[in-house]
């Protein structure tokens, strides 16, 4: 069943990688390496599955448009990709809820820098054989470095994060209200023609203060899903030809999207994991808060304690001039003993002092009750 659901999504987000300016076909925002990535570091135990599931979706989806080699060649490309920035990622000891900075840089450095690159470098060697043309090699390279690391930053986090994060509660009305503003603003992307709307340029610019806002009020499956929907925008306009960064040929159309783009989802990545490390050291704080609280009220407790004790035996003492024995708040005589055994926690014992076993004769001295100091 996870295979399924896999290849499934694999397929769909292939499907809409096929959205491309490029004559050669090479896709402006490639999602299905990062769905799989997403997919392989939650299950690794569904390896085999998973990965049997993504080549047949890579080739389901490429073949009407490719030849079988070509196809072949992708898709083991794609996979080996993905396989080799999790053996990294594990080598790294890196943790997948982005616990911090430090875990969001592995992931980039890992993922959408060096593996992405390498698979680049690859692909574009067999664009260059089956399709060269009017694109160059480094052109190719690029494209699909840029295509990849922009899904994998997009897709993984939003895959690993999904059915693992609280769901979405307190929603106020100012959230509503920057939902209500954020949906306007799309309206009026889609009614620009090379970014201009009444003579006014209007950029993709205006998503990113909706972006930024979900990713520090919400959790990262929030954030980049709603980075992804940004995403899917602007790739669709830029692919029907509406060049939303303005009026640029078809190679520089690409270039800035995949550059906004990739700008945008690190953004966003970034800023949840620094609101979750900010949140991680606030939870440390109100812990060690909590313990040295209770260890405080513990220490508190026991000064009361040792006060009581010492209050037991403060103040004037009423005590027979005669018999030294000591009257009690009930008006009880009481020999020393007695009543230091019920006003205190101390325990009597008794012996001799040396004074006292100096006048004893030795036959009225039990034995071990003289000391000889």
């Amino acid at each position: 069943m996870l295979a399924a659901v896999l290849g499934l999504l694999y397929f769909s987000a292939a499907k809409l990688g096929s959205l491309t300016l490029m004559a050669e076909g090479v896709a402006i925002i490639w999602l299905p390496n990062g769905i799989l990535l997403g997919f392989l570091l939650r299950f690794p135990a569904r390896t085999p599955a998973l990965l049997a599931a993504a080549f047949a979706a890579e080739l389901a989806a490429d073949l009407p448009a490719f030849g079988v080699m070509e196809a072949v060649a992708f898709a083991l490309i794609n996979i080996g990709e993905v396989m080799m920035a999790r053996a990294l990622l594990y080598r790294w000891k890196f943790r997948d809820d982005f616990p911090g900075i430090a875990d969001l840089f592995k992931f980039l450095l890992v993922a959408p820098g060096f593996s992405a690159l390498v698979a680049a470098a690859c692909g574009a060697a067999v664009y260059t054989v089956f399709r060269g043309g009017q694109t160059s090699y480094l052109e190719f390279l690029r494209v699909w470095w840029f295509g990849d690391g922009l899904g994998l930053i997009l897709a993984t986090p939003l895959v690993l994060a999904i059915g693992r994060e609280p769901a979405v509660a307190g929603v106020t009305r100012a959230d509503l209200l920057v939902c209500a503003a954020g949906l306007l603003s799309v309206v009026l992307l889609g009614f620009t023609d090379e970014g201009q709307f009444a003579g006014v340029y209007v950029g993709p610019i205006v998503l990113m203060p909706f972006v930024v806002y979900a990713a520090t009020k919400f959790r990262m499956a929030v954030a980049t899903g709603v980075v992804t929907i940004a995403a899917v925008i602007v790739v669709t306009l830029t692919a029907l030809g509406r060049n939303p960064f303005g009026h640029r040929t078809v190679s520089g159309a690409v270039v800035h999207a995949q550059e906004f783009l990739s700008v945008m989802g690190i953004v966003s990545v970034g800023l949840v994991a620094g609101m979750n490390q900010l949140r991680r050291a606030r939870d440390q704080v109100e812990r060690a808060n909590a313990a040295l609280e209770m260890r405080v009220l513990e220490r508190t407790q026991e000064l009361e304690h040792a006060l009581a004790q010492v209050r037991a035996l403060s103040g004037l003492l009423p005590i027979c001039a005669w018999c030294k024995k000591l009257r009690d708040d009930d008006n009880y005589w009481l020999s020393l003993e007695d009543y230091i055994s019920q006003e205190t926690d101390a325990t009597l014992t008794h012996g001799i002092c040396p004074q006292c076993a100096a006048k004893m004769s030795p036959a009225d001295a039990a034995p071990g009750d003289h000391d000889p100091r």
